[in-house]
């Protein structure tokens, strides 16, 4: 990411969305623009927090459970 180009919350947060166009990243984008879209001016928020939310809506709660599971099923 050109820091000079992308220095604001805004600009990081749009470009991130820009890349999710297909499947769950898609709908999940889609939902963001419609919260982000219902306040005058939009409320696009803070970038840590927008990764917060994505981190939040993809990844799994119990990753080292899962990572345990993975590693009992190669034996």
């Amino acid at each position: 990411m050109n820091p000079t180009v992308y220095n604001t919350d805004v600009r990081q947060i749009g470009l991130a969305l820009a890349y999710m166009t297909e499947g769950t990243t898609s709908t999940w984008a889609q939902t963001f623009y419609q919260d982000t879209f219902t306040y005058s001016p939009p409320k696009f928020g803070k970038w840590d927090d927008f990764k917060k939310a994505f981190k939040e809506a993809f990844l799994s709660p119990d990753q080292a459970g899962e990572a345990l599971q993975k590693l009992r099923e190669l034996k």
